[in-house]
């Protein structure tokens, strides 16, 4: 026999269970209604009293202060209520934003073991165009000063070239007395150079020995010195300018060349060797090469990890509908 409706009203427990389920349900409500508290990091607080301090030289004021957390704190309020409509999930540039940081995050905590000297060697073999070295080149050259000759500096520039080079005719304009002086120069340097091989045969110098060839040098001096050593086409781009350095590497090799304008006046140059690029052996890229297999290994594991988040959430494309609005 069922319990009639009157004894059920009557009955403790079900009042019991009917006064829990409503102050359950009335608690759900309250704490709805409650929104979490902004709290303002000390940290924060911290770091605005030193900015305050260090711009205006004074203690920061708990005024001050005051106003810093009433800024963090209104940020803040407005940073969760456009959370709380969506905006985060409308707006590309904020939705990308996000994305980007957990691809950073991914990228920052995945960190590769360390490659041992074998998987070096295979990334360098597998890759060789990324490794290549440049051609580079040694070469000698004299200068002739912009600043000092003005106008004149191409032109003493080709008269010097003229006498080093038999076939290169005396240029009009030159300085009255630069091709003395190269005359000179060239004089004096032969006379050592013979001096000194015959010093290489004599122990004993001989008494009459030409002075210092480079007295009567006739070009200027030059900060980087005569001698270029080893240069590639971009380190030579940087210290005396590209224009120089495309004409300084479409010289041949032991002949004096010129005038090539540089980013300080004019010089006179030889190639005095050629050194050929091509692949770099390891020891030359050791460094480069850890470091973007290092890379690849992370990003590898990042998207790995992007894979994951994406499995953990089913993938539902929405159907095409016609102009009705319904689907076709």
């Amino acid at each position: 026999m069922s319990p009639s409706p009157r004894s059920l009203a009557c009955a403790p427990l079900l009042h019991f269970t009917l006064i829990g389920a409503a102050l359950f349900a009335a608690d759900l409500l309250l704490n709805a209604d409650t929104p979490e508290p902004i709290v303002v990091p000390r940290a924060f607080l911290d770091a605005q009293r030193a900015e305050i301090e260090a711009r205006t030289g004074a203690p920061a004021s708990d005024e001050a202060l005051a106003a810093a957390a009433q800024t963090y704190a209104l940020e803040e309020a407005l940073f969760r209520e456009a959370l709380s409509i969506g905006l985060h999930r409308h707006d590309l540039v904020v939705r990308r934003r996000l994305v980007q940081q957990v691809e950073f995050l991914h990228l920052d905590l995945n960190v590769p073991d360390e490659p041992d000297e074998g998987a070096l060697t295979r990334w360098l073999l597998d890759h060789p165009g990324d490794y290549q070295l440049p051609e580079r080149r040694s070469l000698e050259h004299r200068f002739f000063s912009r600043d000092k000759r003005k106008d004149r500096a191409p032109l003493d520039a080709l008269a010097a070239l003229s006498l080093l080079d038999p076939k290169t005719p005396t240029p009009d304009g030159a300085t009255p007395d630069v091709n003395l002086n190269i005359r000179a120069y060239l004089d004096t340097k032969n006379a050592s150079d013979d001096a000194s091989n015959d010093a290489a045969l004599d122990a004993q110098p001989p008494l009459d020995a030409p002075p210092d060839p480079f007295a009567l040098d006739p070009s200027d001096p030059f900060a980087l010195g005569h001698a270029l050593l080893n240069q590639s086409r971009q380190e030579l781009a940087g210290r005396l300018g590209p224009e120089f350095a495309e004409a300084a590497f479409a010289l041949p090799a032991g002949r004096w060349s010129g005038p090539i304008r540089s980013a300080f006046g004019h010089h006179l140059v030889r190639v005095t060797e050629i050194l050929p690029g091509g692949p770099a052996p390891l020891d030359a890229v050791r460094p480069r090469v850890r470091a973007d297999l290092l890379d690849q290994r992370r990003r590898e594991a990042a998207d790995a990890a992007a894979r994951a988040a994406l499995q953990r959430h089913p993938l539902v494309i929405e159907p095409e509908v016609d102009r009705e609005g319904a689907p076709p």
